[in-house]
């Protein structure tokens, strides 16, 4: 735990952004699985934090909308504090509320659906959050949103997988 926790925190202190699986269920077809992706305190263009959630959390939102993900800031720089207000003061206040403080700053990825598109939209959820913070060195994201992966899966499998009925498209 260690050894990666010193990993994360080079790659980080020198502007990379590296993706850490914290869990992963899987049963009958349905997975739940999170991931970490840390990313560093400044972007391109300024602070992180502000980069992804946008406009009162609009891009941030569009890029749930379109991974297929929930997607959250968490980590050390990722709440705005009050004057006076420290992170450890938080942490301490209340561990289970902000215990992610002790962490590096990072987006929490989380999927929840169809086992089938699990990895295709966690790959998209981390390809949105690079080119968010780094647009010069990510600068096309690829591949299909979930509403166009959804729509295929449904055009092969009109009675839904396994007979469980699909998201609507």
């Amino acid at each position: 735990r260690s050894a990666e926790r010193a990993v994360v925190s080079q790659a980080v202190a020198e502007g990379g952004v590296v993706s850490v699986v914290v869990s992963n269920r899987e049963t009958a077809g349905r997975s739940h699985s999170v991931v970490k992706t840390y990313i560093p305190l400044n972007c391109t263009a300024g602070g992180s934090r502000g980069k992804l959630l946008g406009n009162r959390g609009s891009t941030l939102r569009s890029m749930a909308a379109d991974s297929g993900c929930k997607l959250a800031i968490r980590g050390r720089g990722s709440t705005q504090l009050k004057p006076g207000e420290t992170e450890e003061i938080l942490i301490a206040s209340n561990r289970t509320l902000h215990g992610h403080l002790a962490d590096e700053l990072h987006v929490l990825v989380e999927y929840e659906g169809l086992s089938t598109l699990k990895d295709a939209c966690i790959q998209r959820a981390e390809a949105l959050v690079k080119n968010t913070l780094f647009p010069d060195r990510f600068p096309e994201v690829g591949g299909y949103s979930f509403q166009e992966m959804i729509s295929a899966y449904a055009a092969l499998d009109p009675a839904g997988f396994y007979g469980q009925p699909l998201p609507p498209p």
